[in-house]
């Protein structure tokens, strides 16, 4: 079976997005996420797809819609559930890891579901429309930080931790 991650960025009050987008500009942090999921399935939001456009290149994209009417772009397959996106990935000829990606609700759905959480922790705090508390993932047992790595983007510092079950 192949691993499911959760893959996200939280500014330190919580914000994940503003407007359908990144509520910041970090290209370091982007670059992190491009290259870590690279080769991997993504499995995650069509709002986070219709930011897009076309799907990322170098991976496998499932985009998540309770719309049974919804046709994914060109390239990428569509999901009504994480489950049922997890069960597509499972059963994909792709050979990476899956990477969960989206909003709150989709978070949330996922996390019993994870094996890793790819969290990057921005000590920043930014406007945003869409939140998710740093607690969901101690609640849900990710308290086991597997590694740290420091980083920043401009003046903006973050820190990139991969968490796992456990103490």
């Amino acid at each position: 079976m192949k691993s499911v991650n959760l893959i996200l960025a939280v500014a330190h009050n919580g914000a994940i997005g503003l407007k359908g987008q990144l509520p910041w500009k970090l290209p370091e942090e982007w670059q992190y996420f491009l290259e870590t999921t690279r080769g991997g399935i993504l499995v995650h939001g069509r709002k986070c797809q219709d930011h897009h456009g076309k799907p990322l290149p170098d991976r496998e994209v499932i985009v998540l819609s309770r719309n049974k009417d919804y046709v994914p772009p060109a390239g990428a397959k569509v999901a009504h559930s994480v489950k049922e996106g997890i069960a597509l990935a499972q059963a994909s000829a792709h050979v990476g890891p899956i990477w969960i990606g989206g909003e709150p609700e989709i978070y949330k759905e996922a996390l019993p579901l994870a094996d890793l959480v790819y969290l990057t922790e921005i000590h920043a705090d930014f406007p945003g429309d869409v939140f998710l508390p740093w607690e969901t993932f101690a609640q849900a047992g990710f308290t086991k930080v597997m590694s740290e790595k420091p980083g920043h983007s401009g003046a903006v510092q973050y820190v990139i931790k991969v968490l796992g079950r456990g103490k």
